[in-house]
């Protein structure tokens, strides 16, 4: 769930120490968005127990999330389960003025979300 760890306990103890240092802390269907804020940038996490399509679902309504809250610029910390999701959401938001980058290691994926205006099309018909 990305703390790099298989224990139960262990992964919940590391997950709940990070709530006291959370701007913002969201669960949309089965996957956890957080981030602090530091110099008008959101750092985050994000804890995924989702299927694929629903884990796009959840990252445009997050997407949107931030946009309310005039997020411009994400960075998150995620378990390389989901990278071909986030090709696919990055696919989404081709021709608007949103930039998603995915660096991957081998075990996390970084991404560094460019938050625009533009509204992300629907996940439908991919």
């Amino acid at each position: 769930m990305g703390f790099g760890h298989h224990d139960k306990d262990t992964i919940i103890s590391k997950f709940l120490s990070q709530f006291s240092l959370v701007d913002d802390v969201v669960q949309i269907g089965n996957t956890i968005f957080l981030y602090t804020l530091s110099e008008e940038k959101a750092n985050g996490q994000v804890f995924n127990a989702d299927t694929g399509r629903n884990f796009i679902a959840n990252c445009i309504t997050y997407f949107r999330r931030l946009q309310e809250r005039d997020v411009k610029d994400f960075s998150a910390l995620a378990d390389c389960s989901i990278s071909k999701c986030l090709a696919i959401f990055d696919r989404l938001l081709a021709n608007t003025d949103s930039t998603l980058l995915v660096f991957k290691d081998a075990d996390k994926s970084f991404m560094k979300l460019f938050v625009g205006s533009d509204e992300v099309r629907s996940h439908h018909g991919l």
